[in-house]
């Protein structure tokens, strides 16, 4: 036993010290390759740690402390050469910090003139407005001002804005820690999160917005576990504590990154005061969202940039794809701009069923519905980011899911599109691994039914 301890200590430390390779490489895409070998190694290593610890008993709070912790500092010095993303934030963040609306004026907007330097040379989509919503706007402000504090260069904000994922991220850890407490099941779980390297590259390392996420995604497994198992589970303080929780909780992820807000769809299959749950969201996400709003330019360019996001731009997005082919193979007349409407008509859909027709009536359930919601978003969209993940494997810790940590793991060979000289997006590529992806959900069901109808 103390053999089998020696060895997992040893293992754990190696895939702690793998992470000082990441701010190695340069800040540049001529080491993509380096950085896809390296990670699909670290990543087998992770894995197969998460397999092994997952269900220990003797896995020590310090322990997942260390494994939370260590990595992501260790990763902070890494510089966003893998995506363009944290740019955008800080720009937004400076028109802020200078009092213009970043919803009312692009960033090629004569207007700004004077505040182009390296940090707008390094901006993508400067004919359109920002994405983001009022909340993340805010933060992104709040990083740029205290970041001016101690330098002139966008550096500050972009290592205050780290420092803010940081805090984001450990909140949401602590909260998914607290509820596998509360559904007594090992706390060894958070393996499924903490042995993957992929949150950590994502979040400390490019500074990804969906670190951000993992607070409100922790919250939400939080109150499913504390105010769901409650006793009496629907008692008048108890239903309304819970309406009051869940409605700010669905302002934050709507004021944070609009798609996720579709995890709470469950909890409206349970009982909850509506008045109170929409009251507080409506609220909440009004107070912020108004003053950004009464510009007359704001909210139609934004409508128009989340159009293209949702209609134009491209990635990873291998059912829009198909659903081209099929369309094409049809000859529907236009088929490459009817694609995208037809398939957000798809995913509305899809997401609808999934959240509303069930009624879970457990605390399990509901993040296992919820979960089950958020992936059918992300995968029947015509774009699927790696750093996408991220949420989505916090909630897992509790559902247990193993082709999804195997998939966004393996997803990461996405970036094999800076590989070579032209940039271009690896189609087979992605193809061969959603293609493996589906194949070992299916396994993976067939073996859980089969173990179901065991037990039953």
């Amino acid at each position: 036993m103390q053999s089998a301890n020696r060895n997992v200590l040893f293992w754990t430390a190696v895939y702690i010290l793998a992470f000082l390779c990441y701010p190695l490489l340069p800040a540049v895409r001529t080491s993509t390759e380096v950085f896809l070998w390296w990670s699909s190694l670290h990543s087998v290593l992770g894995l197969a740690l998460a397999f092994a610890l997952r269900g220990n008993p003797h896995l020590s709070p310090k322990l997942l402390f260390a494994l939370f912790l260590i990595p992501r500092l260790v990763a902070l010095p890494m510089m966003p050469w893998l995506s363009d993303d944290v740019y955008r934030y800080l720009w937004d963040g400076r028109l802020l910090v200078h009092g213009y609306n970043p919803y009312a004026h692009l960033p090629e907007s004569p207007v700004l003139l004077h505040l182009r330097g390296s940090l707008f040379d390094l901006v993508d989509y400067t004919h359109i407005s920002t994405l983001y919503p009022p909340l993340a706007q805010l933060l992104f402000g709040g990083a740029v001002a205290i970041g001016s504090l101690f330098t002139d260069s966008w550096l500050g904000g972009y290592f205050v804005w780290k420092a803010i994922l940081l805090a984001a991220e450990a909140l949401g850890a602590y909260a998914a820690y607290r509820a596998l407490r509360l559904l007594h099941m090992p706390v060894a779980r958070l393996a499924l999160y903490l042995f993957l390297p992929l949150p950590v590259i994502e979040c400390a390392g490019q500074a990804h917005i969906d670190g951000l996420l993992v607070a409100p995604i922790g919250g939400l497994m939080y109150l499913c576990a504390a105010l769901y198992s409650a006793a009496p589970a629907f008692s008048t303080a108890v239903v309304k504590r819970r309406s009051l929780y869940a409605g700010a909780l669905a302002a934050v992820l709507f004021l944070l990154k609009i798609v996720p807000v579709v995890a709470l769809l469950p909890l409206l299959r349970t009982r909850l005061r509506f008045d109170l749950f929409f009251g507080v969201a409506a609220a909440l996400v009004l107070i912020p969202s108004i003053p950004f709003f009464l510009h007359p330019d704001a909210l139609p360019q934004f409508l128009a940039v989340v159009r293209f996001y949702s209609h134009v731009s491209q990635f990873n997005g291998v059912a829009l794809y198909t659903l081209m082919h099929v369309l094409e193979l049809a000859r529907v007349r236009d088929w490459w701009l009817v694609a995208p409407s037809v398939l957000s008509a798809l995913r509305a859909a899809a997401v609808l069923v999934c959240g509303l027709l069930t009624r879970p009536r457990t605390p399990h359930a509901i993040i296992r519905t919820s979960l089950l919601v958020l992936t059918v978003a992300m995968l029947l969209s015509g774009k699927v980011h790696i750093w996408y993940f991220v949420p989505l494997l916090l909630l897992n810790c509790v559902v247990g899911w193993w082709w999804l940590p195997l998939f966004a793991s393996a997803s990461v060979f996405t970036y094999a599109i800076y590989v070579g000289s032209e940039w271009k997006e690896a189609y087979t590529l992605e193809y061969l691994l959603w293609t493996a992806a589906i194949a070992v959900l299916l396994v993976e069901a067939l073996i859980r039914r089969r173990k179901v109808a065991l037990s039953a």
